[in-house]
């Protein structure tokens, strides 16, 4: 609905505020759909709203406007301060066109007290006796007058806070003093005008401002919900009277957007489930509060029906979605209400069960769901959140990644189908650090100075700088490759210091924490190591360094010839993204197989793009999608691009093996065990870890 101006009480001092944003609340985010069912083919009976944000009523072409709609919503006041400057002019000319009439008052309880009814904008029925005001002096006469339709009170956001994070929508009051000032209006409003007034509201807030009260489920109620084809409503109540559907559309002699409303329920009931009972209310119903006898119905689901007064009872029975048209008694307005009843049932989802893993572990299972929809041949659409870094779920379901920070996380798996079934699960993932073991052994860089990574006192002081000495086996160049990408040494990790990016930042000892992304490194192309955080490459400045010489991170070079960023590493194993399996030999085959950490599954980048194992080196057998990989003695390899590699990152624990020649990945084959190439798609079958 259009706010315009507010006076806000700030330190004493008046302030004027002008605003333009609509009956609508397009700043604010929906939640709680209770579904996404396509919409049967039914013409429900429209409506709009308009304030002085469309300007005078001489602006509108009522006519034109009363072709296409039935009724219309028209601001009246804001708070205790504000009267809409064409609101007589806009009831007077709607009504003229034959439109049916609802006056809005938009609430604003900011700063309200019970006991000082005129604190800041006023207490309930304050706010609804300004409004009064405004609507009892306009033409036609409310009471007397067959068009003019029960007031609405529009409850939404606080408009005159931030607009991003929505701070303070509540205005400021608890979930009981907003009950009580609702009630206090509502009782005021229908004292003044002898209607029970319309509550306009959204689920959310709702929800947040009173708690989701149930003390005005009798209460006609106007929802605004977009971008669904079923509405969320609060639990109070079993249906809406309107929907506000869209506060983005067009109607014809009104310039500019404007809000879509329909009249009648969208219904989604439970299979099996007895429906609380269901009063269709026409345009004349709410305007005399008196209902006839003599409505009938077409297309009720199976095992609903309607009563002469238009009461929809029952136990609904067969799944589906029905096109449901209710006839009123002769004489009411409309003559015929066409809306969408959809009948599902709950959706089961299996295997959300708490787990634990760790840290550099890959995660491999499958969400599934069933029930009465299910078997009926609508399928569910899963989502989910919560999941820990580094996993996510496929559309079918399956949960897949390498977890990459520790904590315990609560994941939410939501179903839903299209004829509006609903299921959620939750449970608890916990991921713990990854174990200090791994392959060890010196770390060497290749091509240049031939010296090794080194902890110069071999006490991995915290704060030690990293330096290069000639290889030894001194425990101060024993590194471990754990599980998280942490480079380990002496129970202290390699980082970079201050978490520095720049490049020439050097490398230091510290307390090991793998939700430190400096402490993470990833085996990478020509034997690179490279610090996912930064971006960097772990570097050695000098072409010739001498003893003491300081690594730091440089910009990665992706060349053979940069001898600068070419390390060896302790052969490790290559983990597949399926649990349990690693890369190993079987003759000159490359194969997949549970991990046993022997040395035919250990495995070492090389500076000049190899990958090898043992003197021999991964090659593909062809270039086309499903050839198979095998070992190429090293004495011959690198002589071709079909023996080198390109490991590119997929977040921060796994990798992805690109073969130079082909473009195409190291998978898992679907099946036997000899691994293939497969275009790259980042998921469990195409993604590793180099330990």
């Amino acid at each position: 609905m259009h706010r315009l101006r507010r006076r806000h009480r700030i330190a004493g001092t008046i302030f004027i505020v002008v605003i333009a944003v609509g009956l609508a609340v397009g700043l604010v985010a929906q939640t709680g759909s209770r579904g996404s069912a396509a919409l049967a083919s039914v013409t429900p009976v429209q409506g709009t709203d308009v304030s002085s944000l469309q300007g005078a009523s001489t602006s509108i072409d009522w006519a034109e406007v009363a072709g296409s709609e039935r009724y219309i919503a028209i601001k009246a006041s804001e708070g205790n301060y504000y009267t809409d400057p064409d609101y007589s002019g806009d009831v007077a000319s709607a009504a003229a066109a034959g439109l049916y009439v609802m006056p809005y008052v938009f609430a604003n309880p900011y700063e309200s007290n019970a006991s000082n009814q005129n604190a800041g904008n006023g207490w309930g029925n304050v706010q609804a006796d300004d409004g009064w005001k405004v609507i009892a002096g306009a033409t036609p006469a409310y009471q007397s007058s067959a068009l003019m339709l029960p007031v609405v009170v529009d409850l939404e956001n606080d408009p005159y806070v931030n607009s991003e994070t929505n701070s303070n929508a509540c205005y400021g009051v608890s979930q009981s003093t907003m009950v009580a000032w609702i009630t206090a209006f509502i009782n005021e409003m229908k004292k003044d005008s002898g209607k029970t007034p319309i509550i306009y509201t959204t689920t959310s807030w709702w929800d947040s401002c009173t708690g989701d009260s149930t003390a005005f489920k009798a209460d006609p109620l106007w929802i605004a919900s977009y971008g669904v084809t079923v509405p969320s409503i609060p639990a109070a109540w079993s249906n809406l009277t309107f929907w506000q559907y869209s506060n983005s559309g067009a109607v014809p002699g009104i310039g500019g957007q404007v809000d879509l409303d329909s009249l009648g329920p969208t219904q989604i009931s439970a299979i099996d489930t007895a429906i609380p009972a269901e009063q269709i209310r026409t345009l004349s119903s709410l305007d005399t509060g008196v209902v006839s006898s003599g409505y009938t119905a077409t297309g009720l689901p199976p095992g609903l029906s309607i009563s002469a007064t238009g009461v929809i009872t029952g136990t609904p029975t067969t799944l589906g979605q029905y096109g449901v048209t209710v006839t009123p008694p002769a004489g009411a307005v409309p003559s015929s209400m066409s809306f969408t009843w959809t009948i599902r049932g709950a959706i089961a989802i299996a295997n959300a069960t708490n787990r634990s893993s760790a840290v550099g572990t890959p995660a491999w299972f499958k969400i599934t769901t069933s029930g009465p929809d299910q078997n009926a041949g609508y399928a569910a659409t899963l989502s989910v959140s919560g999941l820990p870094a580094g996993v996510s779920m496929s559309p079918a379901g399956i949960i897949t990644g390498w977890p990459t920070r520790w904590g315990t996380f609560k994941v939410t798996v939501s179903a839903s189908d299209a004829i509006g079934g609903i299921g959620r699960a939750s449970f608890t993932w916990t991921v713990t650090a990854a174990s200090t073991a791994g392959q060890a052994g010196a770390i060497r860089q290749i091509g240049g100075s031939g010296k090794c990574l080194n902890d110069p006192s071999s006490t991995s002081a915290s704060g030690t700088i990293v330096n290069l000495e000639t290889c030894a086996t001194a425990s101060g160049q024993h590194w471990t490759l754990a599980g998280d990408g942490t480079l380990r040494i002496g129970g202290k990790c390699a980082q970079v210091v201050g978490n520095g990016t720049a490049n020439g930042t050097k490398i230091e000892l510290e307390p090991c924490n793998s939700n430190d992304g400096s402490q993470v490194w990833q085996a990478s192309t020509y034997g690179r190591l490279l610090n996912q955080q930064s971006g960097k490459c772990l570097d050695v400045a000098v072409t010739t360094a001498a003893n003491g010489t300081q690594p730091v991170i440089w910009t990665c070079s992706s060349s053979t010839t940069q001898p600068n960023e070419h390390w060896l590493r302790p052969a490790a194993p290559l983990t597949s993204g399926e649990p349990g399996k690693c890369v190993g030999t079987a003759g000159t085959e490359a194969v997949l197989a549970p991990c046993a950490n022997s040395v035919w599954q250990r495995w070492q980048p090389q500076a000049n793009g190899t990958v090898s194992i043992n003197g021999w080196c991964l090659s593909e057998n062809g270039a086309s999608a499903g050839s198979t990989l095998s070992l190429v003695a090293s004495a011959s390899c690198a002589n071709a691009g079909t023996d080198k590699w390109q490991l590119l990152p997929d977040g921060l624990i796994a990798t992805e093996l690109v073969n130079t020649a082909s473009g195409l990945c190291a998978a898992d084959p679907a099946s036997g065990a000899q691994l293939v190439i497969e275009p790259c798609t980042a998921t469990a079958t195409s993604t590793w870890r180099l330990q």
